[in-house]
């Protein structure tokens, strides 16, 4: 069983939608961000597992599972980018090239 840990302690709240509702979607983007990175991963790791139980298709799991991972690192980077535009430019090409997979 693995057992991970977070080396720090964020509280999120979430903005009142009726009185700010830019601050809300902010608020509710840094959350969704958060979350998809979560799913990525477990879904990297699962390829992984896969590949390790799977002899057969080893190369073809793991190969996924790179894929996977380079999809959250690309979706972090976007992250942390200034210009919005070409973060979600990255992020739709990293979606599409986890879903050809």
């Amino acid at each position: 069983m693995y057992k991970g840990t977070l080396n720090l302690s964020v509280h999120f709240g979430l903005a009142d939608s009726e009185c700010n509702p830019r601050q809300f979607v902010q608020d509710l983007r840094a959350i969704c961000e958060i979350l998809l990175s979560l799913l990525l991963q477990a879904h990297s790791q699962a390829l992984f597992a896969l590949a390790k139980t799977d002899p057969d298709y080893a190369e073809g799991w793991t190969d996924s599972a790179r894929v996977a991972e380079e999809v959250r690192q690309d979706c972090l980077h976007a992250g942390t980018m200034e210009d919005k535009i070409a973060a979600d430019q990255l992020v739709g090409e990293a979606l599409t090239k986890l879903s050809s997979r």
